[in-house]
């Protein structure tokens, strides 16, 4: 019996602890973030990327964590392997990972300059090939965890995702989905250089994003030179 129970309270602690927890928490929508530099965080930046027919080098700033044992005295070489030094990963179009910023660097020249100066995650980068093909314009389309919104005082993939598109260069970097709308996915169409994505909003305000939400469509003319995201409804 005391076996059974001992395995009884295990399980309820495993349960506890894998409980999804909501993206949103509405206990204090103004509380200031006091998301900052963790001790146990070290800057790591990658060697430069470079996406093809582009003038500019990327360098991805991510962050190490040290092992809190070695926080005392250090790090060792057997702190750590070289393969917690990636932070992304680089397919010729996208480029994913775990990146808090990126610094930018013309080709021919040595300064660098970063994309923002707030506390980001970035998720994922993608350059939108098709558009500089068609209309000879160069973008880059960025999936960005930007608030703490579930208030762990944590940033990353549990907070809600926004959609974020600048020029080639970083410059013109813009949020283009509502605040606190969970991104969906989105698609690039040379056919009418649109960008077409879709989000959905905690509208019962439970903190979760489910099939009681209200799911919105948007879409952004490349061809402007001011983003305007459109709203539109192909269900009615």
């Amino acid at each position: 019996m005391k076996f059974l129970y001992s395995v009884l309270i295990i399980f309820s602690i495993i349960s506890c602890e894998s409980e999804k927890k909501p993206k949103i928490s509405y206990e204090d929508e103004n509380k200031e973030q006091t998301l900052g530099i963790d001790s146990t965080y070290v800057p790591l930046a990658s060697n430069p990327i470079h996406i093809d027919s582009t003038e500019y080098l990327m360098h991805l700033i991510g962050e190490f964590r040290i092992p809190k044992s070695q926080t005392r005295y250090g790090l060792s070489k057997s702190s750590y392997g070289y393969g917690q030094f990636k932070i992304s990963n680089f397919n010729g179009l996208e480029i994913t990972g775990d990146i808090n910023n990126i610094k930018f660097q013309k080709l021919g020249t040595e300064d660098l300059y970063p994309l923002t100066d707030a506390y980001i995650n970035i998720n994922s980068i993608r350059y939108a090939s098709e558009i500089n093909n068609n209309i000879q314009k160069q973008f880059l389309i960025y999936k960005i965890n930007d608030q703490d919104t579930n208030q762990d005082e944590v940033l990353n993939y549990n907070d809600v995702e926004s959609l974020y598109i600048s020029d080639i260069d970083g410059t013109g970097f813009e949020k283009i989905s509502p605040p606190n709308h969970e991104l969906i996915d989105y698609q690039i169409w040379d056919v009418n250089n649109r960008l077409y994505y879709r989000t959905i909003e905690d509208s019962n305000k439970n903190g979760d994003f489910d099939v009681k939400d209200s799911i919105h469509f948007y879409y952004l003319d490349f061809s402007i030179d001011v983003f305007m995201p459109v709203e539109y409804n192909p269900v009615n």
